[in-house]
């Protein structure tokens, strides 16, 4: 993390009335456009966005969601064959066998619904594949990418748009920030998170309302996409206030310190209420309880320091995974 005091050489006012001002010329939204296309060159270039191993399980979370509330004429490919069934299997606990492992994995008709595959992030996805084959849902991750650093390049740190324009080239040629957008996955939101905090921090005074609310917006959708995020959110949260404790009492009392420290605050409350919200909508309509597999346990085994751990402290140590460390060591999806 990166701590950066900028001094306000103008009041929050002016600013504003400038930015009021200011327009964005042909040229401008002609180099946005081009930037917006740039940043999916990896899908682009692919034929299509990537899929990853769990790309499915997010998309056939809110897919069944549909299904179920609204029937089976809302079918897309992504459904699959058990959810077809009669909807009352589920609330009446269908035992019918399930046709292939995946689905045992991820069932709400066995009561196996994971907890660690967001529905928001899934509901993106969703909607991309009911729209145009998921190319929705990357331009939709380009474009917060494009708008969070516009506004940190541009309206934070006041550099001009040839700046920005330059500078998201770099990025998307030096880094994989074009191969992040392009996945279908959440991991991309981690560093929208990261920005948006950042901007809220220290910045939110010199925005216009319009891009609180934008950057308040894509902060909170951020931390709901994966549920490492919330804790990633709490860290940033604490490092900010920690600095402001460094800084010096008057730095904590100030209003506007207050007022970040009360966004940030309700960011996190907000996350914990959308997690809870889907454990408590799942066991409410479905009567299951989302699991979380021991998935850090079983990629430490796969790794090696795992392993090594449970063969020097099986013996004297009563863990779970000690019962079947003769079956020891397994790939992480095997585990």
């Amino acid at each position: 993390l990166i701590y950066i005091e900028i001094p306000h050489f103008h009041s929050k006012s002016k600013y504003l009335a400038d930015w009021n001002k200011a327009r964005l010329s042909f040229g401008h939204l002609l180099a946005l456009f081009v930037l917006l296309t740039g940043s999916a060159w990896a899908a682009l270039i692919n034929g299509q966005p990537f899929f990853m191993a769990d790309t499915s399980a997010y998309v056939r979370g809110p897919d069944f969601a549909v299904v179920y509330f609204l029937g089976n004429k809302f079918a897309t490919s992504w459904t699959q064959d058990r959810t077809l069934q009669k909807n009352g299997d589920i609330a009446h606990g269908s035992s019918a066998s399930p046709t292939t492992n995946d689905s045992v994995l991820n069932s709400p008709f066995d009561k196996a619904v994971l907890a660690g595959r967001s529905i928001f992030y899934g509901a993106l996805l969703y909607a991309g594949h009911v729209a145009d084959h998921f190319w929705l849902s990357i331009s939709v991750q380009a474009a917060i990418f494009l708008y969070l650093c516009y506004t940190f390049v541009i309206k934070c740190l006041r550099f001009s748009f040839a700046a920005y324009f330059w500078t998201t080239i770099a990025v998307l040629i030096a880094t994989p920030a074009s191969f992040y957008i392009s996945f279908l996955m959440p991991d991309v939101f981690a560093s929208f998170l990261i920005l948006g905090v950042i901007i809220l921090a220290e910045f939110w005074d010199s925005l216009p309302s319009r891009d609180q609310i934008l950057v308040f917006a894509i902060v909170l959708y951020s931390e709901l996409t994966h549920a490492t995020y919330l804790l990633l959110l709490v860290c940033l949260a604490s490092t900010f206030l920690c600095l402001r404790f460094v800084a010096g009492k008057g730095a904590i009392k100030s209003g506007s310190t207050l007022k970040r420290i009360g966004l940030l605050f309700a960011l996190v409350l907000t996350g914990i209420a959308g997690a809870l919200s889907f454990t408590f909508g799942t066991e409410l309509i479905l009567h299951a309880d989302p699991i979380r597999p021991p998935y850090v346990t079983a990629r430490l085994i796969a790794d090696g320091p795992g392993y090594r751990f449970l063969q020097e402290n099986c013996a004297t140590k009563s863990y779970m995974v000690c019962k079947y460390v003769s079956r020891l060591p397994k790939p992480s999806d095997t585990f």
